[in-house]
């Protein structure tokens, strides 16, 4: 990352994307998350837990 003010910073950590409902189209939700100063079994966990909170989110209560 790069700033004007402040120059130059690296950030450690890990970006997940995850999708779902993705047939039909119109039912498609995507996410993204960057979870900083983790390392990828911490992220791959919580990936899995998210992922079915995403499926669950339509209020039906289904998921």
């Amino acid at each position: 990352m790069r700033t004007t003010q402040h120059g130059r910073s690296i950030l450690l950590g890990v970006f997940s994307w995850a999708a779902v409902n993705l047939s039909p189209p119109e039912g498609r939700k995507d996410r993204h998350w960057f979870d900083l100063g983790v390392g990828l079994d911490w992220a791959g966990e919580r990936l899995q837990e998210r992922i079915y909170e995403m499926d669950g989110d339509d209020g039906t209560g289904e998921g």
